[in-house]
């Protein structure tokens, strides 16, 4: 209802599944309108299988076992998070947010300055920064902010980030926030641990990793897949109110 005034609504759940020497995908969209009903069979025969630890050439969207090949549909927006943790390093954490089609805001170090401001003196006294400043990495430039706190429970912690903003409307030049964290405590909700990484190998690890991110190549020929890896998509879509 719009005030008084009744307005009638209908939108598609869909589903595409393909079925490739011996592995299956499935691309479902719960809400859609009916116009992009026929996008994931569209997506699905740009798929084309790859090994587990294959760095594609051509341009496109990874997925596990897979490459989604450019050029693919046209988008504004797309949202990514990989996680990675390190064997026998349980407190440790990374994660890699990619974020297309943002709107601008306060970067990465204007919210620090915003959060120094507020902070008690007591806790300001526990926060060590190890870096603060600007970080162009691959071309992309960046904010980038290192710190080392002392915990109450006298534990050591690390957190770094790196953050680049972006441009609007963009998924190719999205928003990408990098993030190191150490001294997780395995339990749920427990207290901070110490970190399991002395902090020049921590800072060791950071610099080997950051450097790897790099735009993403539009300049290949795409490579569509071959008839051998090609899906035969069956769809299927359904109105709902």
């Amino acid at each position: 209802m719009e005030g008084e005034r009744r307005v009638d609504l209908e939108w598609v759940s869909v589903e595409a599944h393909a079925h490739m020497n011996g592995m299956s995908f499935s691309l479902v969209a719960e809400f859609a309108e009916e116009a992009s009903a026929e996008e994931g069979e569209v997506l699905l025969a740009h798929l084309r299988l790859r090994d587990d630890d294959e760095v594609p050439i051509a341009a496109g969207f990874c997925v596990p076992g897979a490459l989604f090949v450019d050029p693919l549909p046209a988008h504004k927006n797309e949202h990514v998070v990989m996680n990675l943790g390190l064997t026998g390093h349980p407190d440790l954490s990374f994660k890699l947010t990619s974020m297309g089609g943002t709107l601008p805001g306060p970067g990465l170090l204007a919210r620090a300055a915003r959060a120094d401001a507020t902070m008690r003196a007591e806790d300001r006294f526990l926060m060590s920064k190890l870096r603060e400043g600007k970080r162009s990495i691959g071309g992309i430039d960046g904010e980038e902010l290192l710190l080392r706190a002392r915990e109450f429970n006298l534990t050591t912690t690390y957190g770094f980030n790196w953050e680049a903003p972006g441009a609007v409307g963009d998924p190719k030049l999205p928003l990408l926030s990098m993030e190191l964290r150490t001294g997780i405590s395995e339990r749920s909700g427990g207290k901070p641990v110490d970190s399991s990484l002395h902090e020049d190998a921590l800072l060791a690890l950071w610099d080997s990793i950051a450097p790897s991110i790099r735009p993403r190549n539009v300049t290949a020929t795409p490579q569509l897949p071959t008839r051998a890896d090609h899906p035969t998509p069956l769809a299927q879509h359904q109105p709902a109110h």
